[in-house]
């Protein structure tokens, strides 16, 4: 059933279309300059370390996710921008705290609680300085590129998201939001976004360090595939690397990001083919976390096996792809399934696989004060989150 918000459509409406259109048939474009991000970003970060030192993945992988994301959404040219950097770092990690801080209040409350708090206030001049820098350039692109209607098939941008979504907005006739407004959206999926790859990278870390056996076959593969590959960003590579595929499918099953997938609303009345009878405005979701843990469907499924999914797919027994970090199936449908498939599933991969690369080639994780179990993921509701502890890191020498 379509959404109907007068004459402008949701963010999610525009930004599924960009994902779908543009960024995933330009990824192999953007990655090198993400991979660039990614060097630079992470031993700024992390500082000199020489010997083990304390490291909270959750708060230190914050810049790290943002700068990465901000080569996809923004380009080289403004990513680089120190300025820039006041808005869209400070914006980001505002927005997240903010919708926390508003979760306690009720549904009518929560716009005045926003405009009444002292994060909601800096969070809002944040977002007016980046629709400084993000205004003129749209306007610039709009400029040069007035005859964009009608030319979708050879003239979709290349460079960065920001393109992507204007050239998308103007060739959709039900999108009517003024710039200053595109701006905001484009921040809002940008924050998004973001969030996700921290999220997942900072559960990959706590799994290398509570699973270290894991990590030499993992680097091995790294000097393999990826260090003599012509083009170690490029799609095919990172799509060549099975075992870390593998490790970090692994880990979404035992960490996953929600613990109930799928949430829908009855919007009239029915009854199942069983004879139970759903109410209208009954809320449904399934229960993905359990299912993904579940040994119906998984052997030995309360236990950690990194190349389990490496496996699978050797055994044959479903298609391929189902077993890949970008597979969904009934026993694991963390992005969905069908016309309701996760549109930023591929972005996550890449994303995700470069900064774990990254971060192995050049260093060594453990768990803080000689710890043996992986400490649990707080739950807030069905949303889980990462350790909020620390581990330990150092220089990895070969």
């Amino acid at each position: 059933m379509p959404y109907e918000y007068g004459t402008e459509i949701t963010r999610f409406d525009l930004g599924v279309t960009v994902m779908r259109r543009y960024m995933n048939t330009r990824l192999d474009q953007t990655l090198p300059s993400v991979l660039e991000a990614t060097l630079q970003i992470i031993p700024k970060v992390l500082g000199s370390v020489t010997d083990w030192v304390e490291f909270c993945p959750w708060e230190q992988l914050d810049l790290v996710a943002n700068m990465m994301m901000q080569r996809v959404w923004f380009g080289p040219e403004l990513s680089k921008n120190p300025s820039w950097h006041v808005y869209s770092i400070a914006g980001e990690r505002d927005f997240y705290s903010l919708a926390n801080e508003l979760s306690h209040w009720g549904f009518l409350l929560k716009p005045i609680a926003a405009m009444l708090s002292p994060r909601g206030r800096r969070f809002r001049k944040n977002m007016v300085g980046a629709q400084d820098f993000l205004v003129p350039m749209i306007r610039d692109y709009l400029q040069q590129h007035q005859d964009a209607k009608g030319e979708e098939k050879d003239e979709k941008p290349v460079e960065d998201w920001v393109k992507w979504w204007t050239h998308a907005a103007q060739l959709d006739t039900t999108y009517r939001a003024p710039i200053d407004r595109q701006c905001e959206l484009i921040m809002y999926t940008f924050y998004d976004a973001t969030f996700a790859l921290r999220f997942q990278l900072s559960m990959e870390l706590f799994d290398l360090a509570a699973y270290p056996e894991y990590i030499e076959p993992l680097r091995q593969e790294i000097r393999e595939k990826f260090d003599t590959a012509e083009d170690p960003a490029s799609i095919s590579t990172l799509r060549s690397m099975s075992k870390l595929d593998s490790w970090m499918k692994e880990s979404l099953r035992m960490n996953p990001p929600t613990y109930l997938a799928g949430e829908r609303e009855v919007c009239e009345p029915l009854t199942l083919s069983n004879g139970l009878h759903l109410p209208k405005g009954v809320k449904l979701g399934i229960t993905a976390a359990q299912r993904a843990i579940d040994p119906k469907y998984w052997e030995l499924g309360h236990e950690f096996d990194g190349f389990r999914f490496e496996k699978l797919r050797a055994g044959g027994t479903k298609p391929n792809q189902d077993y890949t970090f970008t597979g969904s199936t009934l026993d694991m449908p963390l992005f969905g399934k069908g016309l309701q498939y996760c549109p930023a599933r591929f972005l996550m991969d890449y994303t995700i696989k470069l900064g774990l690369i990254s971060l192995l080639k050049h260093y060594d994780f453990k768990l803080l004060g000689g710890e043996e179990k992986r400490p649990a993921n707080p739950c807030n509701g069905i949303i889980p989150s990462p350790p909020p502890g620390q581990l330990l890191i150092r220089p990895y020498v070969p």
